[in-house]
Order: structure tokens, then sequence, then C-alpha cells
């Protein structure tokens, strides 16, 4: 059975053995934290306050029925923690099961980009529900760790260090604390009820609405797209997102800033649809509706320093406790494996705990460190973002508009361009000047004003 070839087998020998490690969170950050330690441990639990905790068939959190992308850099991260799991998720259905360029239409900025180049590595698109179920249940096999469902209450703490975590049944005892209950965590008050300093936290308001439904999908949809995008730039702040997923359909998304929403009816979706800047996405939202209109907002990116803090030895964060990025660039799946695997890697170099304390809250802002650039560098393109604004973005902005357009005519800029967005590589890697120099250089770009 697949699920029992346990990542126990990649464990060095000297690598050091916890009594039990506890997991706050059992969604995707959580889940794949525990198939990271699982290895390390003689017994993980993940509590999870939802009541289905160890069966759930579908997605546990607010924002799960928005659609949902595992990047290809998250894919390979999940496929080396969790082995077989890409390719399961293939068989259940998902899609992009091909190699080679993935056909696309991505409008930004006032072209389009056809085609996203192979990364030699694979692209799994599927509901978040089948992602998290499917990884939930491949967790829940292995022979040392169990769900349980509980409310995370707090940190138990002796010497400094943590002895367990808190719960509304009472407490469990563990060597490692892992928080991943995402954007609800209340680290910083278990922190302070325990004697510790609460980190600071950043926070950029935008105030996003999404409206969301299923529509039937035909391969031949778009010319044979994968999937579609029409970008928000300074002109609209309004994106559309079409991912396929597994049933034949299309999940498809409408997202306005600052209070502009999709109203949650075929002409209300069709009509903010049509004020795109693409017709894409209008198009597709006239095939037959496969599901209920589903709403999400989110009103701010936001990020906790934990790797300024001095934080008791044994607790470990991940997930969108670390950083929530606005949804609509689907990188948060992919942050939180990223931010695991970092686990692992640091759990096989056989740290003690106060050091792995330390070493993983920096990997792990370091992990969510580019995402959120890309996140909040496109936000920052509306004068109405609140929030600090890192010097020299405008400057940025304007020259990532010229990547974008670029991609679109320049195979070496569409393929660094794809990595990043990916998480395979990071921004700054857009600045190097064999692609600063054809982002810059070569002609009229495709959109640009005359």
């Amino acid at each position: 059975m697949p699920a029992q070839r346990s990542v126990e087998r990649s464990a060095p020998r000297s690598a050091p053995r916890y009594e039990r490690v506890v997991v706050a969170g059992g969604s995707v950050a959580g889940l794949a934290a525990a198939a990271a330690v699982a290895p390390y441990a003689e017994q993980v639990c993940v509590v999870e306050r939802h009541p289905e905790a160890g069966t759930a068939q579908a997605s546990i959190v607010p924002q799960g029925g928005l659609p949902h992308v595992l990047l290809a850099g998250g894919a390979a991260a999940l496929d080396r923690l969790v082995p077989g799991i890409v390719r399961e998720l293939f068989e259940r259905g998902a899609a992009g099961d091909t190699t080679g360029p993935r056909p696309c239409h991505w409008w930004a900025f006032g072209a389009v980009r056809d085609h996203v180049p192979d990364l030699g590595a694979e692209l799994p698109m599927a509901s978040r529900a089948l992602v998290e179920a499917t990884l939930r249940r491949r967790v829940a096999a292995l022979p040392n760790v169990t769900l349980l469902h509980g409310t995370a209450t707090g940190l138990a703490v002796a010497d400094q260090g943590v002895a367990g975590l808190e719960t509304a049944d009472g407490g469990l005892p563990a060597d490692l604390v892992v928080d991943g209950t995402g954007r609800a965590a209340r680290g910083e008050e278990w922190l302070a009820r325990a004697g510790f300093r609460v980190p600071e936290r950043e926070r950029v308001p935008v105030d996003v609405s999404y409206t969301a439904v299923d529509v039937a999908r035909d391969p031949s949809d778009l010319g044979g797209a994968l999937f579609a995008v029409v970008q928000n730039d300074a002109a609209c702040a309004r994106i559309g997102v079409a991912l396929p997923a597994e049933g034949d359909r299309w999940q498809v998304v409408l997202g306005g800033y600052f209070g502009a929403s999709a109203e949650p009816s075929y002409d209300g979706m069709l009509g903010f649809a049509g004020s795109l800047p693409d017709p894409a996405i209008a198009r597709l939202l006239r095939n037959p509706w496969v599901s209920g209109v589903r709403r999400h907002r989110f009103p701010a990116s936001e990020r906790t320093r934990w790797d300024k803090a001095t934080l008791p030895a044994g607790h470990l964060v991940v997930g969108d406790a670390v950083a929530s990025f606005n949804p609509i660039y689907g990188q948060g799946m992919s942050s939180a494996v990223l931010q695991a695997e970092a686990l692992a890697a640091l759990l096989r170099d056989g740290r003690d705990r106060r050091e792995l304390t330390r070493r993983h809250a920096r990997a792990a802002r370091a992990v969510a460190e580019a995402p959120w650039r890309v996140a909040t560098g496109a936000d920052f393109l509306y004068a109405e973002t609140r929030g600090s604004r890192p010097p020299g973005t405008d400057r940025v902005n304007r020259y990532l508009a010229r990547v974008m357009r670029r991609s679109a005519d320049d195979e070496v800029v569409n393929l660094a361009l794809s990595r990043v967005q990916n998480l395979m590589a990071r921004p700054e890697s857009l600045m190097h000047p064999r692609i600063a120099a054809r982002v810059l250089g070569g002609g009229r770009l495709r959109g640009a004003a005359a």
C-alpha cells in the first residue's frame, strides 16, 4: 500500500528521536508538517478542531471553496515528503498530467502568454478538497500518526521549552509543538500567557472580495488552455482565474479589490467578468454551471515575525500562521509545504530543540519571503493599499509589468517568470543581467503603449 511507504526510511540513524510531537491544525500546513516530523518521532498527534478531523473528504478551511493550485515547487516538495502523492492526485482526477509546456491563457499588462514552459516538475491541478483529503488520508496512514478532534488553547511551557499543547479537553505532553492553525492562529496569545514577548506582525490591507463557481469544462475550451488568468493591473483592480479540477470542471473565481465584488448570480458574475480587460473568463462563465456560488473575503495579507521573537524551545510555526498572502496568487499551499520540508531538513541535520526552533523560524520566514513580495508587491499597484510600502516598489512594479509583457514572446523570460511564479526561483532572479537585457531591450513590447 503506497501510504505505508513511510518517509521513516529516509531518517538517518543518528537523527534525534522525539517521544511525541503535537501538531495543531489539520489542514495542508499541519498535515505536511506531520509528514515532515513523522520519521523523527515515536508518536505524532495532529489536533484539529473541525469535527471530522480524521475523515473529512473536503477542505476544512474557510477559503476551501475557492480555486486552489499546488504550484510546481510545492508539488515537488510534497512528493518528497509523501512519496507518490502527486501521481495519486492524477489518478484521482487532477488535470495537468502532461510533460513539456503547458498551454494557458494568461493576460497581463496588455499581452497574452499562451504557455508555461517545461519546468521539469509536475503540475497537478485539482480542487483544494482533493489535495487536502488525499494528503489527510496518506498522513493518517503513517503508523505513528494519529489525527485527533480537539481545540488548541495554549502552550504548556517548562524551563523555557515547550512541554505540550493545551486543549479544551486537557493537555497533550510533547517534545515539539507545531502551530499550523492558519490565519486563526492564536500563537501570539499563547506566548504572552507563557511569559514570552509577542512577535511583531505586518499587515497589508487590500479588502479583496471573491466570488467563485464551478462550470463544465471541455478540453477544447480557450483553444485547449490548461488554465486561464486575467490579471489585475494599475488600471483595473479586478482579476479573474479559471483552473481545471477533477470531474471535468473549471473552478472560476472573480476578485475585486477595496470592496468591489461580483454579485453571486449568473448575470452578476458575467457582468463582472465582462469588465475585465480580456474576455476569456466571461466566455467560460457561459458554460453550464455545475455548482452553487461561493464567496470569500480576504481583508489583508499578514505575516508574523517569528524569526525575530524569542520562542520556547520546541515551538515551531508553519503555514498561514507564518504568512498569509492574497489567495489569488495561489501560493498558500505551496508555501506551507515548503516550510514543512525546511523543517524536515533541519530535523535530518540533528538540531537540538532550541537550535531547531531558531533555525526553523528563519527558514520558514525565508520560504514565505518570496510569495510575500510577489503578493504584496502586486497589491501595492494601488494607492489605496495600506501598509509598509517597501522602498522602490513602484519602480519594481513597472519592471515586472515589462517582464510579464515580454514573457508573451520571449521563451527565456517566460521560463524565468514561470519559475518564480511556481516558487522554484526567487523574485530577484528576474533582475539577473541576462533576463534584464531581454526585458529592457530588443524592440517594442507587446501591449506597450505607442
